[in-house]
């Protein structure tokens, strides 16, 4: 196997899979390192031999013992903001993994709903509805520096898709998290653990094409037509630099943190 190639595995829980990992091969494969990348659903959230054609295609069943050997680790969002997290079927398979994740020491980024659950289980946060639905390009400015926004203007645009949002004044408040970055009207774009950099909330989908926030509205729309939904806004605004930055600074520290980790095995 090359030592240098980053082993990235990615927990697949958005409800366009395919989509998704398309979406993330274009975000993490075209940039100038050399990845493999892996993707995995979760083996509890299908009854035994029920798993559908298309996901046992296109990923694997998440095996916590191999969760060790990845470089860095990506949970994607998840269509169920607006779900208790205790009623989610497979939650307590995400917060296991959550656990091998830290206990080995893996470069983690977490996505919307994925940093949701992570937030609140390893730091108490909780989560709100919305008054209505964060949909569309926005300027987010940046709070505190972080690697992660290396090349970024202070302030930027980015997308956001969700109903909930985790306690502002909760995050704010506690001494291990630092908020990074966060929209003009102080809707949350990147968080960090202050004790473990290894793990970095995002809370914009940047792996995002430019047609994503319009498909995501077509399948609300088409899954429920007798609803009034909100139409994504400032879709002409490009941000595709800004994309290929945040995900080059990712690969970056989780090479960095590889070798870190493996002058520390000397």
């Amino acid at each position: 196997m090359n030592e240098s190639k980053l082993r990235i595995g990615i927990l697949n829980i958005m409800h366009d899979k395919e989509d998704t990992q398309k979406r993330y091969d274009q975000a993490l494969k075209t940039l100038p390192l050399d990845v493999d990348i892996e993707y995995f659903y979760p083996a509890s959230r299908y009854p035994k031999d029920a798993v559908p054609d298309e996901i046992a295609r296109i990923s694997s069943p998440l095996n916590l013992k191999e969760v060790r050997n990845f470089d860095g680790f990506i949970i994607t969002g998840f269509a169920a903001e607006t779900i208790p997290f205790e009623n989610i079927t497979f939650i307590d398979e995400i917060k296991k993994l959550i656990d091998e994740l830290n206990r080995n020491n893996v470069e983690q980024l977490y996505f919307c709903w994925g940093a949701m659950i992570a937030l609140n289980y390893l730091y108490g946060i909780e989560k709100h509805p919305m008054p209505e639905k964060l949909f569309g390009v926005y300027k987010n400015r940046i709070t505190h520096h972080t690697n992660l926004l290396n090349g970024f203007n202070h302030e930027f645009f980015a997308p956001h898709a969700r109903y909930t949002e985790m306690d502002y004044d909760q995050v704010k408040q506690n001494p291990a998290l630092e908020i990074n970055a966060e929209t003009l009207d102080k809707q949350l774009f990147l968080v960090s653990s202050i004790e473990h950099p290894e793990q970095n909330f995002l809370f914009s989908h940047m792996e995002y094409g430019q047609d994503a926030l319009d498909k995501e509205y077509q399948r609300e729309v088409a899954a429920h037509p007798e609803k009034e939904y909100k139409r994504p806004e400032n879709t002409e605004i490009n941000w595709y630099q800004n994309q290929r930055r945040f995900f080059f600074n990712w690969l970056e520290q989780v090479s960095s943190h590889k070798i870190e980790k493996s002058l520390l095995a000397i």
